[in-house]
C-alpha cells in the first residue's frame, strides 16, 4: 500500500488501527465494510490525481495535466499489444489435420480456412491446431513448429475476404505455372546453347585434324621430293668417275 493512503484508512470506526481511548489502546480491530473502503480510495485517488507534483521535471503539475500532455505528444502506453504469433506461442496443441486446398480445415464439425492459411498450406500437408481462449479460433503450424495463419470456420467467415482468397489462389497458380514455363525455357535455351558449344567445338577439331593431315601431307611431299634429287646427284657423280670410251680403229699414217 503507498503511503499517501496512511491518512485515508489510519484511524476510523472498523480499521485496524481503529480508535485511541485516553490510554492509548486500540478499541476496534475489526474489519472494515466494503462500501467504506471504496469510498476512501476514491477521495485518495482524486487527491493524488489532483494534487501537484513537488519535484521532478514536471515539478508544479498535476499528473491529470502531465498525462494530457503525454496523450497530446502521442507517447501514452496503452498496454500490451499481441499479435496473431504472440498468441499462437501461447495456445494449446488439440490436433492433427490433413490440409483440403479447396475447404480448409476440418475441425469439429466446420471447415476452417483464412486468407493467410490459403497461401502459406499445401493440398495434404499435416497441420497441428492449437486453441486459445476463443474456440472459434484456430492457430495452425507446420510439423516442424512453424506458425502459419489462424483460421476461423467458414461459415463465419467475411464474404469479401472469402473472395479474396479465390482470388490469391488463382494468382498463386498463375505465378507457379508461370515460374514452372520460364523455368523450361531457360532450361532449353541452356540445352541449345550447350549444344551449339559442342559442335563449335567439333567443327574446331575437325578443321585442326584436317589442317594437321594437309601439313602431314606436305611434310611427306617434300621428303619425297629431296629423296628424288639425292638419287639423281648420285647418278651424275657415278657417271663423271667412269673413263672415256677407247678407239680400237685402226691407225693410218701418212
Amino acid at each position: 500500500m503507498h503511503l499517501s493512503t496512511l491518512r485515508y484508512f489510519a484511524d476510523d470506526s472498523g480499521w485496524r488501527r481503529g480508535w485511541a481511548d485516553r490510554a492509548g489502546q486500540r478499541l476496534d480491530h475489526g474489519t472494515p465494510p466494503f462500501e467504506a473502503i471504496v469510498e476512501r480510495a476514491h477521495e485518495w485517488f482524486n487527491h493524488i490525481v489532483h494534487a501537484a507534483i513537488t519535484k521532478g521535471p514536471h515539478k508544479g503539475k498535476s499528473r491529470l495535466e502531465v498525462y494530457a500532455e503525454a496523450v497530446a505528444d502521442g507517447v501514452v502506453y496503452t498496454g500490451p499489444t499481441l499479435t496473431v504469433e504472440d498468441e499462437a506461442d501461447l495456445a494449446e496443441f488439440v490436433c492433427t489435420r490433413k490440409y483440403d486446398e479447396t475447404r480448409g480445415i476440418y475441425f469439429n464439425n466446420a471447415y476452417y480456412l483464412s486468407r493467410q492459411l490459403a497461401s502459406r498450406a499445401v493440398e495434404g500437408q499435416e497441420l497441428h491446431i492449437r486453441q486459445l481462449l476463443n474456440p472459434d479460433v484456430l492457430y495452425v503450424f507446420d510439423e516442424s513448429g512453424k506458425f502459419l495463419a489462424s483460421a476461423t470456420a467458414r461459415d463465419d467467415a467475411d464474404p469479401a475476404d472469402q473472395h479474396g482468397l479465390l482470388q490469391d489462389r488463382a494468382a498463386r497458380e498463375q505465378f507457379v505455372e508461370k515460374a514452372r514455363t520460364v523455368r523450361a525455357i531457360r532450361s532449353q535455351a541452356q540445352a541449345v546453347e550447350e549444344e551449339n558449344q559442342w559442335a563449335e567445338v567439333a567443327d574446331a577439331l575437325a578443321d585442326a585434324a584436317e589442317v594437321a593431315e594437309a601439313l602431314a601431307d606436305t611434310q611427306h611431299d617434300d621428303t619425297r621430293h629431296d629423296d628424288t634429287r639425292h638419287d639423281d646427284t648420285r647418278h651424275d657423280d657415278t657417271a663423271s668417275d667412269e673413263p672415256a670410251p677407247h678407239d680400237s680403229g685402226t691407225h693410218v699414217d701418212e
